[in-house]
């Protein structure tokens, strides 16, 4: 089993009364991510760098990672701000080469200074507050944003390897910071990592004339070795802590029942950190839930099986007949007693998304990889290859070609149009000029679509990887006026 499930079992007899807080942050710290050897950990490096960058001009600060780019409003800021900060890169590739991240949890585990700028995790003290602070996390979207930006303006002054380099060190950086064990930290990381991952793709087409073969070739090697498998980047359980220690504060030990005013205070104040308007009628549904919950043990017991579903659906091999035979089983919180089982369904976050934003980084880096190589291909012989399989091993690591969306892993789909190819976007379309290789997976729903609509997440239509529409302007779809009526 797990080494983080041997763990929990070990500690599930020993519950701390006196202080929960203390002993949830000992169980956090304890973890071989954290206590590490030193030189192998980057979070000092990428802290004293964040807590010492100026803040994000007023235009820039407004925006996600994904709307920031030449034009924006405040983009000359934007671009003076980057340039006032350039010590950023050195902290970015560190945190790229080294082995880990290792942030410990506690504001009071880091550097005053590290917790005064908020480069920390706040642990709640499960009385009045039940949801970790990660303080942290505006830091790194920030240096985020920083990488986008000044990648951006080495692009514009004709420094375009550069601008690459910085990009897949940035993407390095948000790999690592992809390995954090709270869902909120990994749902945040994996999201900056998309958006920088398709960021790279719109620089290099918008550029390619300006780019190398060399350097296309380089880099469909690089994102190759961006690991993102289910061997390497594990699914998060530090929650799982959390989880636990609300349940356990929340029964009588002496019994193994419900404290029913422990409970009713405990979630109500949880929900009511959400909606904080509807907390009487909160109140009322959990103080009428707290009589008929299971037992302690039995509520342990059904936790540890809901991480073990996650966890095995988060293993699974894509494409095999044991995932197929898996994944056609409800997710195990759809099948629990939702009365009875109420405290624990009520701590679980949104691990649907975070599956759906894992299996799409898999093809968005996969993918990747396969149209650099395709557009070295290009900048070496003028042409796209007709096929795929004529630059295979040459220019596009063969083992990148592999479509995770598809049913039994078939390679990403790939054509040659002769003529412009027009591609429904939302309710807006965009056109890709003819003799462009178009490289697309099937999406989540796992059928070929022809490339003839673009789901932005994945959903409802095919992934178009290159060229990358938001490269396109994309344009109202105009329905032809009938005359005749």
């Amino acid at each position: 089993m797990r080494q983080l499930h041997v763990f929990l079992v070990l500690l599930l007899a020993t519950v701390a009364t006196a202080a929960p807080t203390d002993d949830l942050q000992k169980r956090l710290n304890d973890l071989d991510e954290i206590q590490g050897d030193d030189a192998l950990e980057s979070w000092r490096e990428l802290g004293a760098a964040a807590i010492a960058t100026e803040a994000l001009p007023d235009g820039i600060a407004k925006q996600q990672l994904r709307d920031v780019h030449p034009g924006v409003e405040g983009w000359d800021d934007a671009v003076e701000w980057a340039q006032a900060n350039a010590d950023l890169q050195d902290a970015i590739k560190i945190v790229s080469e080294r082995q880990f991240f290792g942030l410990p949890y506690g504001s009071d585990a880091v550097p005053d200074d590290f917790a005064a700028a908020g480069f920390s995790v706040s642990l709640p003290d499960l009385e009045t507050s039940i949801s970790p602070t990660f303080e942290w996390l505006r830091h790194l979207e920030r240096i985020a944003i920083w990488s986008k930006v000044e990648a951006w303006r080495r692009f514009q002054d004709g420094d375009t390897s550069g601008g690459i380099e910085l990009m897949v060190d940035s993407i390095g950086m948000l790999r690592k910071a992809s390995d954090r064990g709270f869902l909120v930290e990994k749902q945040t990381a994996i999201s900056l990592l998309l958006d920088s991952v398709v960021a790279l793709r719109e620089m290099v087409y918008l550029n390619l004339d300006d780019v190398s073969h060399e350097r296309l070739r380089e880099l469909a090697k690089q994102l190759a070795k961006v690991r993102v498998d289910r061997d390497r980047l594990l699914m998060p359980e530090h929650d799982r802590f959390v989880h636990q220690a609300m349940i356990d504060q929340a029964f009588n030990h002496g019994n193994g029942k419900v404290d029913e005013d422990a409970f009713r205070r405990r979630f109500t104040q949880m929900q009511g950190e959400v909606a904080p308007v509807a907390h009487a009628g909160i109140d009322s549904r959990w103080r009428n839930l707290a009589g008929q919950q299971a037992s302690l043990e039995a509520s342990r017991e059904q936790l540890d099986n809901l991480y073990d579903d996650w966890w095995r659906r988060w293993r699974v091999r894509s494409g095999t007949d044991l995932a197929m035979m898996i994944l056609a089983e409800p997710p195990y919180a759809e099948r629990l007693n939702a009365v009875r089982y109420a405290g624990i369904l009520a701590t679980l976050g949104d691990m649907d998304r975070l599956f759906a934003d894992r299996d799409r980084l898999v093809v968005e880096l996969q993918a990747s990889s396969v149209a650099s190589g395709l557009a070295a291909y290009k900048s070496l012989r003028g042409d796209y290859p007709v096929a795929k399989r004529m630059a295979w091993g040459v220019d596009v690591p063969r083992k990148s070609d592999t479509d995770r969306f598809s049913v039994k892993t078939k390679p990403f789909i790939y054509f040659v149009p002769q003529t412009d190819w027009t591609v429904k976007v939302g309710a807006g379309q965009a056109v890709i000029p003819a003799g462009t290789g178009i490289l697309y997976s099937r999406g989540r729903d796992g059928f070929d679509n022809s490339a003839k609509r673009h789901a932005v997440d994945g959903f409802d239509g095919d992934l178009i990887i290159w060229p990358p529409i938001s490269a396109f302007n994309v344009k109202p779809t105009v329905t032809p006026i009938d005359e005749s009526s």
